[in-house]
């Protein structure tokens, strides 16, 4: 089980809680709506990764 070390809501309907994993790593644990029940899971390398993709997503929407 993951330690909860941080939670932040933001202007959405999600949030995020930073969390320190079994194996000691930084963990972003993204709750998506209040009541999909849905929730990512992310090290912070592929919070990266996922942020590259979506911004080389929406540009080549242009």
């Amino acid at each position: 089980m993951a330690e909860v070390r941080s939670t932040r809501r933001v202007n959405a309907p999600w949030t995020v809680e930073r969390r320190i994993g079994g194996d000691n790593k930084p963990l972003a644990v993204l709750q998506l709506g209040t009541r999909s029940g849905v929730s990512i899971s992310l090290y912070a390398d592929e919070v990266a990764q996922l942020a590259t993709a979506l911004t080389d997503y929406l540009d080549s929407l242009d």
